[in-house]
């Protein structure tokens, strides 16, 4: 109780460190912590080898309210985000993920991952999805795919984290099937996956 803040301690083998009161909450309530999945619709217009539009979801299929959200999308492909619905997008920007030294002896990077963060003030209830961003001018799909890796935040829950990853080739063998029905926009509606608790 003098400690500022009133944190919980825990003793851990040799040391004592302070628990998380989201990690005390999801060891004795476990039925209160959030079950979160994310999903993504991959939307292809009348080029299918040039842009794409990818759309983020999040469901909450669990037994609690999310609030005060926040999410961070990061990707291994060049793509512009755009928020959706009551969401707002907080920033973008690229990042480089290795560098390399070279002859001259300075280190260049040889890999950029792109990365954007949004945050709302609406709750998401239980039983409720919500549309977060777009994902636009994704170039390269059909060759190597693409990676999105999505960590939430929320007020008073442990942050969860998940990688959705789109395969390529097999968007590409729905999209060229479909467009033989004539379609000028096919939407393919990945499979929701769960987003785990970092701890």
């Amino acid at each position: 109780m003098l400690c500022r803040g009133h944190p919980y301690y825990g003793r851990f083998s040799h040391r004592t460190d302070i628990i998380p009161t989201t990690w005390l909450r999801r060891l004795f309530y476990p039925e209160k912590g959030l079950r979160l999945f994310g999903r993504l619709d991959v939307v292809a217009s009348e080029n299918i080898e040039s842009t794409w539009r990818i759309n983020g979801f999040v469901d909450n299929q669990g037994p609690v309210t999310a609030q005060q959200m926040f999410i961070r999308v990061v990707s291994n492909r060049n793509c512009k985000f755009h928020a959706m619905g009551e969401w707002l997008l907080v920033r973008q920007d690229s990042r480089a993920s290795t560098f390399e030294r070279a002859e001259d002896g300075y280190d260049y990077a040889t890999g950029r991952e792109w990365y954007a963060e949004f945050s709302t003030i609406e709750s998401l209830h239980p039983g409720v999805a919500t549309w977060i961003f777009q994902c636009v001018e994704v170039r390269g799909l059909v060759a190597s795919g693409m990676q999105l890796e999505i960590e939430v935040f929320s007020h008073d829950q442990a942050p969860v984290t998940g990688n959705l990853i789109v395969d390529g080739k097999d968007i590409h063998e729905f999209v060229t099937t479909e467009r033989k029905k004539h379609r000028s926009e096919i939407t393919v509606r990945l499979a929701p996956q769960e987003l785990l608790a970092t701890y």
